[in-house]
């Protein structure tokens, strides 16, 4: 669980594009969260949140558009985006199951 919350917004450095993302993680981490008997409500949310965040590390389609007239370079991307992302892993990491346990899933 805490693995997961970790590398799925990690992923999102290599599958920069949200319907992408979820497309190809949601599934796998869905299957392996019921073989160890974790809700995949759980992994729903995590994958939700980090295809929903995607534009924040520069590459996401539409983000990509901007650089062409030199607004902002990759590296302004990964300074405004790097917090977010920790804190998004800490509270999925810790948070996020006991919110899902609470209600019910």
């Amino acid at each position: 669980m805490v693995a997961t919350a970790v590398v799925v917004p990690l992923i999102r450095l290599f599958i920069p594009v949200g319907p992408a993302l979820i497309g190809t993680t949601l599934l796998p981490l869905c299957m392996i969260g019921d073989a160890f008997g974790i809700s995949p409500v759980f992994f729903t949310i995590v994958v939700a949140i980090s295809a929903s965040t995607s534009f924040a590390n520069g590459l996401e389609s539409a983000s990509m558009v901007v650089h062409k007239y030199n607004y902002w370079t990759l590296v302004d991307y990964f300074k405004s985006g790097i917090i977010p992302t920790i804190a998004l892993m800490i509270l999925h990491a810790t948070v996020l199951l006991p919110l899902v346990t609470m209600m019910g899933y």
